[in-house]
C-alpha cells in the first residue's frame, strides 16, 4: 500500500514538472482582458495551478493550443466533475486555457 501511494505522488509530480502549461504573463492579462475586465495575471495563473493539479491526477495536461479557444469551456465541463473541479475553479481553468490558445491563435 505504501509503495502504491508513493508511486502516486512521483507520477503527480512528474506530471506537473512536464505540464506544457505555460505561465501567464502581463501580455497574456492584457489580452484576457479584452474578454473578462480586470483579470489579473495572478488569476490566471490560479487557473494554471487548478489546471495542472487537478489535471495531472489522471493524465498529463493537454497545451492550452491543443484545442481551439472556444472549444475549451465543453472540455473543461466535460472533465470538471471527473477531476472535483468546483464552479469557481472550473471558471478559472476556462480563463487560463483560452486566454493562452488565444495567444497561439495570434502568433499563427
Amino acid at each position: 500500500m505504501r509503495r502504491l501511494a508513493i508511486a502516486t505522488v512521483v507520477a503527480a509530480l512528474t506530471a506537473c514538472a512536464h505540464s506544457t502549461a505555460p505561465v501567464a504573463t502581463d501580455a497574456d492579462a492584457a489580452r484576457a482582458q479584452e474578454r473578462w475586465p480586470g483579470i489579473t495575471v495572478g488569476e490566471l495563473n490560479h487557473g494554471r495551478k487548478v489546471y495542472v493539479g487537478h489535471c495531472s491526477g489522471c493524465h498529463l495536461p493537454p497545451a492550452p493550443t491543443a484545442h481551439a479557444v472556444d472549444s475549451w469551456p465543453g472540455h473543461v465541463r466535460e472533465m470538471s466533475e471527473r477531476s472535483g473541479l468546483t464552479s469557481d475553479e472550473e471558471a478559472a481553468v476556462i480563463r487560463y486555457v483560452q486566454t493562452m490558445a488565444a495567444a497561439a491563435s495570434r502568433d499563427d
